[in-house]
């Protein structure tokens, strides 16, 4: 829809009525008239690592280890808001197409580390082998540090 907002921009801070108009339509629209057209782009998933807290308390935590691995160039998606179940975090980190999911909780934390646990190993391969301690420190670095990891187990198929 759309219309006349002349008062709207007083809200904001204008001294003085200013008129305005405008119109908008939900993205959904957007996407079925690209649907129509032929011309949806198709775009990849492109998010490296999920980065969860543990809980509440470890938000901030996790905000700080997205921060650290985002200024190396990780393509990182924090969770706002810990999943009541473990599950749900995994499910999420799944359809976003994330390769890792990094989880933020206090014992790791408190060791200055982060647990990083990579999501396309394999239901063959031991869930103790599909995870790495790495230190808050080397987040930033933290693909070459998955990278070395993978080199010492002869992890081929892992591509950062």
């Amino acid at each position: 829809g759309g219309g006349r907002y002349d008062k709207l921009l007083s809200l904001y801070g204008a001294v003085s009525e200013v008129p305005a108009c405008g119109f908008g339509f939900g993205d959904c629209v957007v996407v079925e008239l690209l649907k129509d057209k032929g011309i949806l782009p198709d775009l990849p998933k492109t998010v490296d690592f999920v980065v969860a807290a543990f809980n509440d308390q470890m938000q901030g935590a996790a905000m700080r280890a997205t921060s650290l691995m985002r200024s190396g160039g990780a393509n990182v998606d924090l969770l706002l808001e810990p999943k009541k179940k473990v599950a749900n975090t995994f499910d999420y980190a799944n359809r976003v197409g994330a390769r890792f999911i990094a989880f933020v909780a206090p014992s790791e934390w408190e060791r200055g580390e982060v647990r990083i646990k990579d999501l396309r190993l394999g239901e063959d391969v031991p869930d103790e082998e599909k995870q790495i301690d790495v230190k808050v420190a080397d987040l930033a670095d933290v693909r070459g540090v998955l990278q070395r990891w993978a080199d010492a187990k002869a992890m081929k198929n892992l591509k950062l």
